[in-house]
């Protein structure tokens, strides 16, 4: 957790930040590097993000809707190609 000198959650802020994550988390969650992350960011293709003193946050709740997202696009294409 405490990757690139972040200090590790503690009391309060672990409760505020509970519904966040950072983007080297993001990233290696869904096996991406970081970098690429950042460029859905350039190209708007990503979740939803804001940054906060230097560091990129995701809420949970984004990610979920992208990841919904991506799905519904992706069905929908093998629908179209399967007509």
């Amino acid at each position: 957790m405490a990757k690139r000198g972040r200090k590790k959650r503690e009391g309060i802020l672990n409760d505020v930040l509970s519904d966040y994550v950072f983007r080297d988390e993001l990233a290696e969650a869904l096996g991406y590097a970081p970098s690429t992350l950042a460029d859905w960011e350039v190209n708007a293709t990503g979740p939803v993000n804001f940054p906060i003193g230097g560091t990129c946050l995701y809420s949970k709740r984004a990610i979920k809707t992208w990841l919904e997202e991506e799905e519904a696009r992706k069905v929908a294409a093998r629908e179209r190609a399967a007509k």
